[in-house]
């Protein structure tokens, strides 16, 4: 039994779950029974995105962190106890100290393996047994060994968690590309969509496809919609589409939030314009930027309008086709496909 024990709102946004929806994904082609566990408030947001593919369960949200573990606790017992191995996955930079100590003494009290996945080490304390990096490469790995020996940290480029559909799409040459995706992740928690998309529709002298995706979880989709078909037929949306893998694929360039996207993009050899909305976001990014693939615009305190229709225009000049150009190369270096980042990562564990 695997358990995934994170959280999904408009706020903290939905990179998280992804990443845990991937190791589900590959688990369960393995045949291996998972559950995801969210506090109660996060609820109505993973039915969306599991649609019941797999288990969720909540606990309770009470007063303090050391009350939400033991609310946890009762949680995990249930699932737990039904499975002789179990693995117990943390994911996400809101859980407090007192919440995490929980969790290490339930695992212990439950016989679970508990993994924390991570990106920049600088959320502590790390009290798992494993530390997954899927953000990093092997020449980038953070400093845990503070709180863990470094042979129980698996990260690097085979480590990415990919969901499935980015395992299966077939890739798509550079001449038989066309148009643009702009997407701001599942919750787009800094309303920057309608910006972009308004920056694109200034930039752009020749009419090209553009398409907008509109996260199930983003609270403002219906505005968001009828704002779009306002505009000239060119610019559509799609609303939760069920395979991003075909849509990055198939477009020249995506403009998108940094994060978990970003290795999605990679993985389908797609350049980007990278839009970095969190802290965490911005040390893989800038590396992503110095590979020469993707262009970075810091958008912490608000989107820098005319920067990036300077970008998109740079794009739209053939400076996305240069960068395609440097995504093969890249992925010419690699030793393992990064696609296959989950299962990976079990086998991994599991050996």
């Amino acid at each position: 039994m695997i358990v995934f024990v994170v959280d999904i709102n408009p706020k903290i946004g939905a990179g998280h779950f992804m990443r845990c929806l991937a190791l589900a994904q590959a688990a369960k082609k393995q045949r291996i029974d998972c559950v995801f566990i969210c506090a109660e408030n996060n609820i109505q947001f993973a039915e969306k995105m599991l649609q019941a593919e797999f288990l969720l369960a909540a606990y309770p949200l009470p007063k303090t962190e050391r009350q939400a573990g033991d609310n946890l606790h009762k949680v995990l017992a249930k699932y737990l106890a039904k499975s002789a191995h179990n693995f117990v996955f943390l994911d996400g930079y809101h859980y407090a100290a007192d919440f995490k100590q929980r969790l290490q003494q339930s695992c212990k009290q439950l016989a679970a393996t508990l993994v924390q996945i991570d990106d920049n080490a600088d959320c502590p304390p790390y009290l798992a047994d494993y530390i997954v990096n899927p953000s990093v490469n092997s020449q980038t790995v953070p400093d845990y060994s503070n709180w863990l020996a470094m042979d129980k940290i698996i990260a690097g480029d085979e480590f990415r968690l990919l969901r499935q559909e980015f395992a299966e799409q077939s890739l798509v040459a550079a001449n038989k590309r066309q148009g643009v995706v702009i997407t701001m992740g599942g919750t787009d928690p800094l309303e920057l969509t309608w910006l972009v998309v308004k920056a694109c529709e200034k930039s752009l002298e020749k009419p090209q496809p553009i398409t907008v995706v509109i996260g199930q979880n983003y609270p403002h989709a219906e505005q968001l919609k009828t704002q779009i078909n306002q505009l000239p037929e060119h610019i559509n949306y799609v609303y939760a589409p069920e395979n991003m893998a075909a849509l990055f694929a198939s477009a020249k360039f995506v403009i998108s939030a940094a994060g978990s996207a970003q290795f999605e993009l990679f993985s389908m050899q797609t350049p980007a314009i990278l839009l970095v909305v969190a802290d965490n976001q911005v040390r893989n990014t800038e590396v992503a930027k110095k590979q020469g693939w993707v262009e970075l615009l810091d958008c912490r305190d608000g989107l820098p309008d005319d920067e990036l229709v300077w970008l998109i225009n740079n794009m739209c000049n053939g400076d996305w086709l240069v960068k395609y150009q440097r995504i093969l190369d890249l992925q010419q270096g690699l030793s393992k496909p990064i696609a296959k980042g989950a299962e990976n990562v079990l086998v991994r564990l599991c050996s």
